[in-house]
C-alpha cells in the first residue's frame, strides 16, 4: 500500500469518526447530558456576544492544535537526553498543516504511543470533560481534536500488525520529514 492509499484511509477514518461523534452528540442530547441551545441562547451565551464566543472558540481550537503537535513531541522525546530533546524535534506548518517531526529513529512502541497520544489528550479527554460539564462547545472542541487525529489513527493502524513481530525482531521507526507516516527498519 502506498502513502496516498493510507491518506485516503485517514480521510475515511476522519469521516467515520465525525459520523460517530454526531451519533454520540444526538444520544447525549436525548439523555439530557448536553442541552440544546435555543436561538436566544445562541445569540448570547453566558452574557458574551456570539461573535466573541466564536472568536474564543477559534482561539481555543488553535491552542488545541498546538497542544496536539507538542503532545507528539513530549511523548516521543521521553527518555532521550537533553541534547536530543533540544534539537531532535521540529514543529511547524507545511501547506497549512501543522506537524511534528522527529529527526531520530524511535522504537515501534514509542512511535505508536507518541502518534496516538494527542488524539487521546486533545480529543477523547476534552470530549469527556465536555460531557461531564454538560457543555456542548467543549464537546465540539474535543470532536475537532479527534478529527484532527484521523491521520494519526491511520498511522497507528498501519503499525499495529508489526507489534507481534517487534517481540522477536528489532524494529526501528524513522519519521518521514515531508510526508505522512514513517519508515520501518526491521532486523533480519
Amino acid at each position: 500500500m502506498g502513502i496516498a492509499r493510507y491518506q485516503i484511509s485517514g480521510t475515511y477514518l476522519t469521516e467515520k469518526t465525525y459520523k460517530i461523534a454526531l451519533k454520540i452528540i444526538r444520544l447525549s442530547m436525548k439523555l439530557n447530558i448536553i442541552e440544546k441551545l435555543s436561538y436566544d441562547q445562541a445569540l448570547v451565551i453566558k452574557n458574551i456576544s456570539y461573535i466573541l464566543y466564536v472568536i474564543v472558540f477559534l482561539i481555543a481550537l488553535m491552542i488545541l492544535t498546538v497542544l496536539h503537535e507538542y503532545t507528539h513531541k513530549w511523548v516521543w522525546q521521553f527518555g532521550f537526553d537533553k541534547e536530543i530533546k533540544k534539537y531532535g524535534f521540529e514543529i511547524g506548518i507545511h501547506k497549512l498543516t501543522p506537524y511534528c517531526h522527529c529527526k531520530f529513529d524511535l522504537t515501534l512502541k514509542r512511535m505508536i504511543a507518541g502518534t496516538i497520544a494527542p488524539t487521546i489528550t486533545t480529543g477523547l479527554f476534552i470530549v469527556s470533560i465536555g460531557v461531564i460539564k454538560r457543555d456542548p462547545l467543549i464537546v465540539y472542541l474535543g470532536l475537532f481534536g479527534i478529527a484532527a487525529g484521523g491521520a494519526d489513527i491511520t498511522q497507528v493502524l498501519m503499525l499495529l500488525p508489526y507489534v507481534k513481530q517487534a517481540k522477536r525482531k528489532k524494529i526501528v521507526c524513522g519519521d518521514l520529514e515531508g510526508a505522512f507516516g514513517c519508515v520501518l527498519y526491521i532486523e533480519n
